[in-house]
Parts: C-alpha cells; sequence; structure tokens
C-alpha cells in the first residue's frame, strides 16, 4: 500500500513537471528506433502481498519495443521449476513450466528532458503445465498432470527514467483481464485416468515493483 502511494506521489511529481516544462526529450528522437528493456530486479512478493492483496509480481523478463512516441511492444518470459521431495518410504516430484508472453501497443508522452510517461493496451497469453509424480518406493507411482491456458487483455501504464540518449530505467504498472482454461487429468479409483475441464476468468493487477533497464539502438 506505501509502495502505491508513494508511485502515485511521484508519478504526479511528473505530471506536474510535463505541465511546466517544454524542454525536448533527451530519449525520443525523429525516427523510430529499437528498444529492449531487461527485467533487472528481484521483487518483493512478500511485501507487496503482505496486506493480503491479490497483486501479482511482473513476471516478463524481456521486452522489445520499436517506435518512437509510438511504439509496438512484445514481452516474454519463460520459467522452469523442478521440486523434489524424497520421504523414507515415498516420493513426491513436481515438474512446472510457464510460458508468459504479450503484445501491445503504447504511446509516450514527454513529461521532462528525462522524464516520459508510457501508457497503452496489451494482449497476453500464459501457458502454464504441472506434473506431479509421487508414489511409494518399489510401488506403483501416480502422476497428476494440471494445464492452464490464458488470453487476456489489459491497460498499462508505467514511467521512464533517462539515464542518456541511449539507457534508461523504468517501472510499470498493468492489469489484465484473463480467460481462463484449465485441464487436470489424475488417477481414478477405478482405474485409468480421470480428466477434469474448467473454463473461468480472473483480474491479475500488478504493481510498479519490477525495474527494467532500457537499451536504445
Amino acid at each position: 500500500m506505501k509502495f502505491r502511494i508513494l508511485f502515485t506521489f511521484l508519478l504526479l511529481v511528473v505530471l506536474n513537471t510535463f505541465l511546466r516544462s517544454q524542454d525536448e526529450s533527451l530519449w525520443f528522437g525523429k525516427t523510430p528506433s529499437l528498444e529492449i528493456h531487461l527485467n533487472v530486479t528481484n521483487t518483493l512478493t512478500a511485501i507487496f502481498n503482505s496486506q493480503g492483496n491479490q497483486s501479482h509480481v511482473d513476471p516478463y523478463q524481456l521486452t522489445l519495443k520499436y517506435g518512437n512516441k509510438h511504439a509496438f511492444k512484445f514481452s516474454g518470459a519463460i520459467n522452469r521449476e523442478t521440486r523434489l521431495s524424497d520421504g523414507t518410504n515415498n516420493f513426491l516430484d513436481v515438474n512446472e513450466s510457464i510460458i508468459r508472453t504479450r503484445v501491445g501497443y503504447e504511446k509516450r508522452a514527454v513529461m521532462a528532458r528525462k522524464f516520459a510517461l508510457y501508457y497503452g493496451i496489451d494482449l497476453a497469453f500464459n501457458y502454464i503445465n504441472e506434473r506431479s509424480e509421487s508414489g511409494i518406493l518399489s510401488s506403483s507411482t501416480f502422476v497428476i498432470e494440471d494445464r492452464t491456458i490464458q488470453i487476456g487483455l489489459g491497460p498499462a501504464i508505467g514511467i521512464m527514467y533517462h539515464i542518456n540518449k541511449n539507457i534508461s530505467v523504468s517501472t510499470e504498472a498493468f492489469a489484465y483481464f484473463f480467460i481462463n482454461n484449465r485441464k487436470r487429468s489424475e488417477p481414478s479409483p477405478l482405474g485409468g485416468s480421470t480428466v477434469l475441464k474448467e473454463n473461468g476468468t480472473s483480474l491479475q493487477p500488478v504493481v510498479p515493483s519490477s525495474l527494467y533497464l532500457c537499451f536504445k539502438f
């Protein structure tokens, strides 16, 4: 909560600077350019969720943008995690794979020579697959597979600070409304497997908790 209040205050300061400044931007030129934005921050998830809210952490590792004061962007991230738990007579092996991508369009407003505000709309896609294998040693093994596909749409807003004409730092917030399709396969007590299907929706807001290091070419 305190972080969001601080972000709002900084945003108002930047907007006030925009209204009072006519300086040319240090970042934007006369022709479109390619930008690479790298997520360089280990976000403090525990702090942001300490109040029990439903905010998520910015998951995108890399963002490519092309444009000038209007830009198109593509973001992506691939995460793989394996968790293994061995007991005296049993085991649990969990493998999780997550692919996240988004494409979007944004408009940039010059706040001051070294500041810019950008805002736009994104189309996001997530693929989440978890495979759990458990059982008793020297006996049968049980396998559960859980797959979720998400397609979403939502707004994004952020602030950039230009260190020089080719390097900037930025942070952003966004909120995506997702349509979810889930499929879960697990062993049946009668033999074979049981497939459970579930459709639903979810809203995933992300506070400005990540820092991007941006390079322009």
